[in-house]
């Protein structure tokens, strides 16, 4: 076989099935398998699955550990701590910008663990939190 791109033809059938063969130097066909006709799926760029940021409000307790934001957690004059239910949370990957740990408990509730603030965080004091923003949370 010489190093030459072989001639291509195509034809369309009555039924409508096209037929893809290259020709050999000495007039030859030879059946091209991944060429039916269509584009090669490799080549279609297919729209993706929209990206849904995970809230706080959505967390399972199948999800595990995620990260949350020092701005997305407050304290009462109680010192009881409150989360933004409409927080984002994060996965490790994201552990240096949103250090506070968040897990749902299997019962109803859920948990936050300190873990990487400096010596001197401060939460915002939330006197009264209103509960249809904001969610209380154990911390462990």
């Amino acid at each position: 076989m010489n190093s030459v791109q072989q001639p291509r033809w195509r034809t369309t059938d009555p039924g409508g099935e096209t037929d893809s063969r290259a020709l050999d130097g000495q007039g030859e066909t030879h059946g091209m398998s991944h060429d039916s006709g269509l584009m090669p799926e490799e080549y279609i760029d297919r729209p993706k699955s929209p990206f849904v940021q995970l809230k706080v409000k959505d967390l399972e307790p199948e999800h595990g550990e995620r990260f949350i934001g020092v701005s997305d957690v407050a304290v009462d004059v109680d010192r009881v701590c409150w989360v933004l239910l409409d927080a984002p949370v994060f996965g490790s990957d994201f552990q240096d910008v949103a250090p506070i740990i968040l897990r749902r408990a299997r019962g109803a509730g859920y948990e936050i663990q300190m873990g990487g603030l400096p010596n001197e965080s401060n939460f915002t004091l939330i006197p009264s939190p209103d509960v249809s923003t904001w969610v209380r949370a154990k911390v462990v």
